[in-house]
């Protein structure tokens, strides 16, 4: 494979980030290394931990060659979209041959069963979900049992196969492939280390909720676990981290109080849902502490921290796939790349949206990106005085200083 992509959040891009890049170029002999990455605010709900520029200059210097945002639609939405959205860009862009994930699994057959299923039954699984939602189960449970009734063998086989949130992901990247009818082939580095939720630090690679977790306990930044380019990078810029979902709290609270019947459209949104908070609502504290509050047997914690972030950032849907690709940053001696005649608009200079964005989608998703990052940058220089992050219509790409 010449070109290989990667779709990720990088928050922060730590060294089981950079072990993957490294095994990509060992394996494949890719010369491009093309990575997608969310924006300001993350699939689970909130905001990241540090803000995309300073997160694609990691990214940048631990191997990746162009860095392109996920629009912020797609990076706050489920598996499914987060999925779609950033399968969908690289699959547009025309240039990237590979899609490269990290897993739990490493049998890639036993993912694309499961991922082949559901695209080919997805009426048929649909109807059976909704009877087992009816009778009180969660949708992630209510798919993963029909999964495991209907193939008992593959799942005895690879126990956490349904369970493990980067087989779920990697299983709807799949998913996404096949209803692109991609060309781009897939292939898993197995994951190292910790798990995705685990907060361990005695790991070789521990993970970044281990690391962001770390760092709040202590505020140091560990010694183990983080390349030296990004420990270098974030004591740079030391008062651009970390933000929590708690610094969304006030903003939440406001958008909450003065919303009406027009939230019944934000992404994710149902009456029994925003009836629930409309009656929560005289007992709100503080974001998390809402979410608790919100939480039921048959809505899950993440799934009512992505419906209030979508109502904070006022997200309505704006198309089934990514309508252009925002650069983030590049190395000089693979912006050849850029040349390719793509099926979307590349945008490299937000001014420039005019003569690029023709496409209501495209430029909604836009809107949402550029009112998402002004938000982040007002809690940040809220938070930490004195502080100033450049806003989008005057941040050029990040142009890395060396190649690797």
């Amino acid at each position: 494979m010449k070109t290989v992509g990667i779709i990720a959040e990088y928050n922060p891009f730590h060294r089981g980030h950079e072990y993957q890049i490294r095994e990509i170029r060992r394996c494949t002999g890719a010369e491009h290394i093309v990575v997608v990455m969310s924006g300001d605010f993350i699939q689970r709900g909130g905001p990241a931990w540090t803000d995309k520029f300073l997160r694609t200059e990691m990214a940048l210097a631990g191997g990746a060659d162009l860095v392109f945002e996920l629009p912020v639609h797609f990076a706050t939405a489920s598996a499914e979209g987060f999925a779609l959205g950033g399968i969908s860009l690289l699959h547009q862009l025309g240039f990237v041959d590979g899609i490269c994930f990290g897993c739990e699994c490493s049998n890639l057959e036993a993912l694309s069963t499961l991922a082949d299923f559901l695209v080919t039954q997805e009426s048929h699984i649909q109807e059976q979900i909704q009877i087992r939602l009816s009778h009180g189960m969660t949708y992630p449970a209510a798919r993963a049992e029909i999964l495991a009734l209907t193939f008992p063998e593959l799942i005895e086989a690879h126990p956490g196969l349904l369970n493990d949130p980067n087989n779920i992901l990697g299983i709807e990247y799949l998913k996404a492939l096949r209803r692109l009818n991609s060309s781009m082939k897939a292939f898993i580095i197995p994951r190292q280390g910790g798990a995705y939720h685990d907060i361990s630090m005695e790991q070789e690679y521990p993970s970044a909720s281990a690391i962001r977790s770390y760092y709040a306990k202590t505020g140091i930044l560990p010694l183990q676990g983080i390349p030296t380019s990004t420990r270098s990078i974030l004591n740079k810029h030391i008062a651009r981290f970390p933000l929590t979902d708690d610094d969304l709290s006030d903003l939440l609270y406001y958008k909450l109080r003065s919303m009406g019947e027009d939230a019944y459209t934000i992404c994710d949104m149902t009456p029994e849902l925003w009836n629930r908070i409309q009656k929560q609502l005289p007992y709100y504290q503080t974001f998390s502490q809402f979410t608790e509050l919100l939480k039921t047997k048959q809505v899950t914690h993440t799934r009512i921290q992505r419906v209030l972030l979508h109502l904070l950032l006022d997200l309505h849907p704006a198309g089934t796939y990514a309508s252009y690709a925002r650069l983030l940053g590049f190395h000089p001696s693979h912006s050849a790349l850029l040349r390719f005649t793509t099926a979307i608009p590349i945008l490299t200079k937000v001014a420039d949206q005019e003569k690029v964005l023709h496409t209501p989608e495209a430029r909604q998703q836009l809107s949402a990106d550029l009112f998402a990052h002004d938000l982040y940058r007002y809690l940040i220089q809220r938070k930490y005085p004195g502080t100033h992050l450049p806003d989008d219509f005057h941040s050029s790409p990040c142009i890395a200083a060396s190649d690797h």
